[in-house]
């Protein structure tokens, strides 16, 4: 349950950072606002910080609402940027198009290619539908490709 992640997450220590979104699998989206379990969780080896999830919500390998020392990372910082610039999604497709999208002037794309100066790229998108119920798998952009798997969840 994420009861049982949160505790976890509270008691055991880390040695780097990392990011969950957790969201439950029984109902919809819209049972978030009942049951308070659908929040985002920065974790960092100073603490972690719990935050609800809203429309939009997005993390891109750095700390927002954790006060820590941070290198600042332009891929990071481009990627966020290029992500405030779409509308919050509305559909699954539009979602899709803003996870593909590789517009940034910078060299910095949200799905990254690994081409200079990046040299990172991405290996996998997922999406989880909670109103469906099905995990879908991209090993290409998801913007212009079918997933190569879909689960029911």
């Amino acid at each position: 349950s994420a009861e049982d992640v949160l505790s976890l997450v509270r008691r055991v220590p880390c040695s780097s950072g990392f990011n969950l979104n957790l969201l439950p699998m029984k109902g919809s989206a819209a049972n978030c606002d009942q049951s308070g379990l659908c929040v985002g969780v920065e974790v960092s080896p100073d603490g972690i910080a719990i935050t609800p999830l809203g429309n939009g919500y997005h993390h891109f390998n750095m700390y927002m609402h954790l006060a820590v020392s941070q290198f600042p990372d332009p891929s990071s910082q481009y990627r966020q940027a290029a992500f405030l610039k779409h509308s919050i999604a509305q559909s699954e497709a539009q979602l899709l198009n803003i996870l593909g999208d590789t517009s940034d002037e910078h060299g910095f794309p949200i799905f990254r290619s690994g081409q200079s100066p990046d040299t990172c790229m991405t290996l996998a998108t997922a999406v989880f539908n909670s109103q469906t119920r099905e995990f879908s798998l991209f090993e290409q952009n998801p913007a212009s490709s079918l997933p190569v798997a879909v689960f029911n969840l």
